[in-house]
């Protein structure tokens, strides 16, 4: 029982919480924005 439940807290925190310092957008997006605009910026050599 502990498990379901530190699973879904682990689920609410990182995918569904907003998050005031990321502009109110759960963790899951941000990460995925982030991501997408590291692959949009040519890397220097």
């Amino acid at each position: 029982m502990k498990t379901k439940a530190i699973f879904q807290w682990i689920t609410r925190y990182g995918e569904e919480r907003l998050h005031s310092a990321l502009n109110y957008l759960p963790t899951v997006e941000h990460k995925r924005d982030f991501w997408r605009s590291q692959e949009q910026v040519p890397q220097s050599t």
